[in-house]
């Protein structure tokens, strides 16, 4: 054996598995088919990762599991700018990729927007109270119409006492400033 010492050889890191994949490569690992394999094929999907505004995978955007009945984190088309139901179809410009789970709470969130928004357009009595108060007009000064919906500028206060022991009787007002202590 010689005496000399050995010295370690630099080594270069080993790429990641994925590093040379492109877009069509990776996609079909995963199991992707359809439109979403067809726009990296065009060259319009560059980089394989989850386009929501919100992605809720813990391990990234760029994290995608094969596709699976279960998985959370499989590869999806979202309908987008136009949703599926509002008349949407998967086409070359009304899709983005996202998780599952990304596009499945975008939905629900969507949906909650949309029944909030349907619900303050129509009171109890089922009559349009914003349409009702555009035709009366407004006597407030502040208010002016714009594009079909009254616009406010300025925040109203409800008038309230400036001290704390108005509301109270010396009494309550007393023990209350006591608890604080």
């Amino acid at each position: 054996m010689n005496d000399e010492e050995q010295v370690p050889q630099a080594q270069t890191p080993a790429a990641p598995a994925d590093a040379g994949e492109t877009p069509v490569e990776k996609l079909e690992a995963l199991g992707v088919r359809g439109i979403l394999r067809q726009l990296a094929r065009d060259g319009q999907i560059i980089d394989v990762h989850c386009e929501m505004p919100q992605c809720y995978c813990f391990r990234g955007r760029r994290y995608f599991e094969p596709r699976s009945p279960r998985s959370d984190w499989q590869p999806t088309a979202d309908h987008y700018p136009r949703l599926k139901m509002h008349g949407g179809h998967l086409t070359p410009d009304n899709v983005r990729l996202a998780h599952r789970l990304c596009n499945q709470r975008d939905y629900g969130w969507r949906m909650k927007i949309e029944d909030q928004r349907d619900a303050g357009e129509t009171d109890v009595a089922g009559g349009d109270r914003r349409e009702a108060e555009r035709e009366e007009g407004s006597n407030d000064s502040r208010h002016e119409q714009m594009d079909s919906c009254i616009c406010s500028e300025g925040i109203r206060f409800l008038e309230a006492p400036w001290r704390a022991n108005d509301l109270l009787d010396d009494e309550a007002f007393a023990q209350a400033f006591k608890a604080l202590r």
